[in-house]
């Protein structure tokens, strides 16, 4: 089970996400401006998402739920260090990046054709290498490995809000953020 902060590309993670994740596992997945989204978050000049999951829709589970509350209180803690002067220093934060989205395999009606991947299902985050099997088709015929030419990670991995929308999947790179030294100016 994972929390996610989502950032634009545009405003790296600063002290107080890095920080956060010190205190406890928070995966960062940072999306260029103009990556495709489905969420009002993406209006905006700057944004910040706190994603609990994975969980269906409609639940809500204890364990995520605490953890959300303690990385909002890691991110309000912060705040209210900066806003009274207090300096953080350069540091470096491993986050996600977002690298393109990948559909379930369809017929030519646009019907779904096969599921994820046992191998592959509750992975987020982990790393999906070249030839590791992605879907298994619903007919029994061999599972449909990972084309991809590099390991990369996937997220919300066979979520049920995205079904309608032709995701199974996204896939990240995996990058290391240089975080500068910051402090209020007064």
């Amino acid at each position: 089970q994972c929390v996610c902060a989502v950032l634009p590309l545009s405003l790296p993670p600063t002290p107080p996400l890095a920080q956060s994740v010190s205190k406890q596992p928070c995966h960062i997945l940072v999306m260029k401006r103009n990556a495709p989204a489905f969420t009002l978050m993406t209006i905006g000049k700057h944004f910040l998402t706190i994603e609990m999951g994975p969980q269906s829709p409609g639940v809500i589970r204890a364990d995520i739920y605490n953890k959300t509350l303690t990385h909002l209180q890691n991110l309000l803690d912060w705040i209210e260090l900066f806003n009274t002067g207090t300096e953080f220093q350069a540091a470096e934060v491993e986050c996600f990046e977002v690298h393109e989205k990948i559909d379930y395999p369809r017929d030519s009606e646009g019907h779904i054709t096969a599921c994820i991947h046992s191998e592959l299902q509750d992975r987020d985050f982990e790393p999906l290498n070249p030839g590791d099997p992605i879907f298994q088709p619903f007919d029994g015929g061999d599972p449909i490995i990972f084309q991809g030419q590099q390991t990369l990670y996937p997220v919300f991995v066979n979520e049920s809000a995205y079904y309608s929308k032709g995701i199974a999947f996204w896939t990240t790179r995996k990058i290391t953020l240089a975080l500068p030294s910051i402090s209020v100016k007064g």
